[in-house]
């Protein structure tokens, strides 16, 4: 059985995937200027991994007798709609170099877990080719796809 602290620990890690920049703005389908498909693809690629990432964290918990939140979008996410693709990326972008920060502290907060620490190592190293994808779509590179999917 999993202690009070981990299940939290691991509800924070799954609501930092579950309710992501990336997931509001791939679920609220912004308007893409022609030719900008691609570069929503590839958030599309990385939504998915996210919602695996996140049913993995889910299954964890449960198998462990702990519970589940998921967790609402902030409010603040509303302002990115009706925004370009081009200054969404941007935002991705700083919003996802801070969840890489928030993913590191509940790597460290799992040190006494070691299978949800592994878990949780996991999330960070996906994250981290994320940013490299978004990274990339800034650039104006062709994302790699492994990266998207990792």
């Amino acid at each position: 059985m999993m202690s009070p602290a981990t299940n939290d620990v691991l509800n924070r890690l799954l609501v930092i995937h579950n309710r992501s920049l990336i997931m509001y703005i791939v679920d609220a389908a912004p308007w893409l200027r022609p030719g900008e498909e691609p570069a929503f693809n590839a958030l599309s690629l990385i939504a998915a991994d996210l919602r695996r990432t996140v049913d993995r964290i889910a299954h964890f918990i449960l198998d462990n007798d702990g519970e589940v939140e998921t967790g609402d979008y902030p409010l603040h996410f509303t302002r990115y709609n009706d925004l370009s693709l081009d200054y969404l990326l941007q935002e991705l972008m700083r919003v996802q170099i801070e969840d890489i920060v928030k993913i590191e502290r509940c790597v460290e907060a799992l040190s006494t877990a070691p299978f949800a620490k592994a878990l949780a190592q996991e999330a960070h190293g996906a994250a981290l080719g994320h940013l490299d994808t978004l990274k990339e779509l800034l650039s104006g590179e062709p994302a790699v796809a492994g990266h998207a999917a990792v």
